[in-house]
């Protein structure tokens, strides 16, 4: 059970570093800041069956989406670093490494590209954005950054040693 609290602050730590990274990012390079009240826009108007959007930002607001949005990124979060710890230690058998983080952390960009930016009209991999190259090229190094933060936070838990 400690090892699930582990995992579940891990993703936390991950998805904090995450955010940490994108407002560097935004203050020195300008990329656009994530609205976190889009995604939880989207995910409150599904219990209306609203599940896609010809643009998220024309939909009606929903109270507490802003809220919400900063509670279901840290849940994803929390649910990708189970998912990586689980295919690691029991799937795999196997201790973290740098590269299989990063590559999870990468892989996670298919749920982005695929199902959050068509449903708040966005397109596949972001192509109606107003910033159709930066965006796919921000959510890369985003969730590489989270998946080596993840690696770089078992890495400091001591789990490395439970395989050793």
């Amino acid at each position: 059970m400690i090892h699930v609290i582990i995992a579940i602050t891990i993703g936390l730590l991950a998805t904090a570093l995450l955010d940490v990274f994108s407002i560097l990012m935004a203050k020195y390079f300008g990329t656009p800041k994530t609205e976190w009240r889009f995604i939880g826009r989207w995910f409150l108007l599904m219990r209306k069956g609203q599940f896609t959007h010809g643009h998220i930002s024309k939909s009606e607001q929903v109270q507490g989406e802003l809220a919400f949005g900063w509670f279901m990124h840290y849940l994803i979060g929390v649910s990708w670093s189970l998912i990586y710890f689980f295919l690691t230690y029991v799937v795999r058998d196997a201790s973290p490494t740098l590269l299989s983080a990063s590559l999870f952390g990468v892989v996670t960009l298919v749920v982005p590209y695929l199902i959050l930016q068509p449903a708040l009209g966005h397109g596949f991999f972001a192509q109606k954005h107003p910033r159709p190259v930066a965006m796919p090229i921000l959510s890369f190094l985003s969730h590489l950054t989270f998946g080596q933060a993840m690696y770089l936070f078992y890495l400091l838990s001591g789990l490395l040693a439970l395989k050793g």
